[in-house]
């Protein structure tokens, strides 16, 4: 990843966790607190190893230098407040969007025509494996680009906070995800597959921290139906 302009960095991932997905981090997504019952257990564990036997996790990053909160050399500029202190002190910023690809989304509309609380698991399975790869990569990526003198904060994603939802098409067409990754958004700006995910994370060299994650830290806590659940 060394390269003399920020423009020049990115392309297309493999995502892959360090150490086998726990099927446990999913019951926050199922409102489940402390341990369940072992039958929700059994079930969780038998939609977790379905669903990473059948996801393909993939996506494509791309880093840009700042001018303020526009992406220098393309028409996107940041909206809202916390995007603002969550890029505070950083000189780029890297874009980027994953997916567990379409298999995913089929095994759970699958599960939905005749076993809906194997659908309702495989949904949240789904969501915890989409964050911990997305966490797993972050981390690693946050090795290499120290190693260039380079720190990064934590991730944002669209529609968090009063970060615009709207954000997902310009991300998507920046990524070129369509062709390299295969992800789309419709009109209402729903990504496709819809197990996928975009972010946005700071490039700084000491002087940004970026927004802290979860429910405590979130603008819209107060109001959200996820509450909790998220991470």
């Amino acid at each position: 990843l060394h390269h003399p302009q920020p423009e020049q960095v990115g392309g297309h991932m493999e995502l892959t966790l360090s150490s086998p997905f726990d099927y446990r981090e999913a019951y926050p997504y199922l409102g489940i607190r402390g341990t369940p019952g072992q039958a929700v257990e059994a079930l969780t564990h038998e939609c977790a190893r379905k669903l990473t036997g059948a996801a393909r996790p993939q996506g494509v990053y791309r880093v840009f230098a700042l001018d303020g909160m526009a992406l220098r050399a393309t028409t996107l500029v940041f909206e809202g407040e916390d995007i603002k202190k969550h890029l505070a002190g950083c000189h780029a910023c890297l874009l980027f969007a994953v997916t567990l690809g379409a298999a995913a989304d089929e095994l759970i509309r699958a599960a939905q025509v005749d076993d809906m609380a194997a659908a309702v698991t495989l949904d949240a399975c789904a969501s915890r494996y989409l964050e911990a790869l997305c966490d797993d990569w972050c981390a690693r990526l946050r090795e290499t680009f120290s190693s260039e003198g380079e720190l990064l904060t934590t991730f944002l994603s669209p529609g968090c906070g009063d970060l615009p939802m709207e954000l997902q098409s310009g991300v998507l067409t920046l990524l070129d995800a369509g062709r390299q990754a295969g992800i789309t958004a419709t009109s209402s700006q729903m990504l496709l597959p819809q197990k996928s995910l975009t972010g946005v994370i700071g490039l700084h060299h000491g002087g940004g921290e970026g927004l802290a994650r979860g429910c405590a830290h979130c603008s819209f806590a107060p109001r959200c139906a996820y509450r909790g659940k998220c991470r």
